[in-house]
């Protein structure tokens, strides 16, 4: 299945240097709304949306596509961007203060590099903005500039575009294609022009961002892990509790597990193999929060846990105690240890691990589980979980 949405209706911009100023005094085209939700959005580029002959997109000259995003004045936000390692294509990442087009606007060019390419199938940016209280407007402006290495050459682009509000904590270790990178701190937006502006939604978001097949992006091997199709490809845990149906739902942002006095969640056999050696990235985005009304103890924290049972290369199963798990717990909540995560309360926190650095090394992931429990009026949620090997 392809994951992302064709591009047909962005801006060409005449030369990936051309200034604000020359954009045009008219909206040119179609301009995305970007959420600060720190939803990763994907999509092709190609040119007018044309195709190679074997119906690839193909990106031909330049190309600019322009997003708008609500901010708050005072606050701090987070922008990604998510690329092919391997991509003999320039890109430029700018936010400004106005509409592009707009006279006056305002430019902020930000620092593409350095980054770190490794042998995952993808490099990541990440970017801190910082809006000015002093901003009269509530709208920041982004585009992505893009045209091939090599002129006038043929190229399929494809990119994945994320805007959350600070803090979101770095869980990315070095070595794994991600840099974070400063833009301006201290960003003035402009009053918002009466002339309206032909927007539409970003694209429908893809579990962490993933490539499309066939471009050498492996697609995710937990079946529905954004579920969105309910909860298709999973099963109720423990399936003898008679209390997991009233505490186990999905909803608009994915699974959601009510507390209670004990945990209670969701699994999925899986049974496939992967290669030992080589990275075996995990990524899941939790948020915890508490039911809206209850005050409860700061002590007894909503709580969720990320367990992957696998079998290893001496087929020893490494599941229950032995498996890789991860719990998420709140600032606020006691424990620690290398498998405690602690997370910001109400707010979507991402977090990865390779589980390709396991001693010993997986050979076959057997099941994957996500549990819920602690406080009864605590809920936590999971937008995606994804798990692939480049």
């Amino acid at each position: 299945m392809v994951m992302g949405t064709v591009f047909s209706t962005g801006v060409l911009a005449p030369a990936l240097d051309t200034p604000a100023s020359d954009l045009g005094p008219e909206t040119p085209g179609t301009v995305y709304r970007l959420m600060p939700s720190g939803t990763w959005h994907a999509r092709w580029v190609g040119s007018g949306g044309g195709y190679g002959g074997h119906g690839t997109p193909v990106l031909h000259g330049s190309y600019m596509a322009v997003y708008m995003a609500a901010v708050e004045p005072g606050q701090m936000y987070d922008l990604g961007l998510r690329l092919q390692a391997e991509l003999n294509t320039r890109i430029r990442v700018a936010v400004f203060d106005r509409p592009p087009w707009a006279a006056g606007a305002r430019r902020f060019d930000l620092p593409m590099g350095p980054v770190v390419r490794t042998v995952s199938p993808e490099v990541e940016y990440r970017w801190h903005v910082g809006i000015s209280p002093r901003s009269e407007g509530h709208t920041m402006f982004i585009t992505i500039e893009a045209a091939p290495g090599t002129p006038a050459e043929w190229h399929r682009l494809w990119y994945a575009i994320y805007l959350a509000r600070a803090p979101r904590r770095p869980m990315d270790s070095f070595g794994r294609g991600v840099t974070y990178l400063s833009g301006p701190s201290d960003l003035v937006l402009a009053r918002g022009e009466e002339r309206p502006l032909m927007v539409v939604v970003a694209p429908e978001p893809s579990a962490g961002g993933g490539g499309p097949a066939g471009t050498g992006w492996v697609p995710n091997l937990i079946r529905n892990g954004d579920f969105g199709r309910g909860l298709e490809g999973w099963e109720l845990f423990p399936g003898d509790d008679t209390t997991v149906a009233g505490r186990v739902a999905v909803d608009d942002s994915g699974l959601m597990v009510r507390g209670g006095a004990t945990p209670v969640g969701v699994r999925q056999v899986l049974q496939r193999r992967v290669t030992p050696g080589r990275p075996l990235l995990l990524r899941v985005a939790v948020r915890l929060e508490r039911e809206r009304g209850t005050a409860g103890d700061a002590g007894a924290a909503p709580a969720l846990e990320v367990s992957v049972c696998y079998l290893d290369e001496g087929d020893e199963e490494h599941c229950g105690a032995r498996a890789w798990r991860r719990r998420f717990v709140t600032e606020a909540a006691g424990g620690s240890g290398t498998q405690t995560v602690r997370v910001p309360p109400g707010v979507w926190y991402e977090f990865e691990d390779d589980l390709g650095r396991l001693s010993p090394a997986p050979v076959v992931i057997t099941s994957v589980g996500v549990t819920g429990g602690a406080a009864a009026e605590g809920v936590a949620r999971v937008r995606g979980i994804w798990l692939r090997q480049p």
